[in-house]
């Protein structure tokens, strides 16, 4: 998707979005559009993360995946 914690799901045909905190996933919700996902996930930032918005993690190897098996 280009987002951290926002990924397509074929299975479902729906966006997905999800954050980490405290050493567990906590899943924010099932959308119907890209943008739907990314601006709940960036609520969620906001409330979980507020000392590192600016800290994003944006790997382009190709080596890592994300929760939805799409490489990052």
């Amino acid at each position: 998707s280009g987002y951290s914690g926002v990924c397509y799901s074929e299975r479902e045909n729906a966006w997905k979005a999800y954050i980490y905190t405290d050493n567990r996933r906590i899943h924010i919700g099932t959308f119907n559009s890209k943008q739907s996902a990314i601006n709940a996930r960036k609520r969620y930032e906001n409330k979980y993360h507020k000392e590192y918005k600016r800290a994003k993690e944006y790997i382009h190897n190709g080596t890592r995946q994300n929760d939805c098996g799409v490489a990052i």
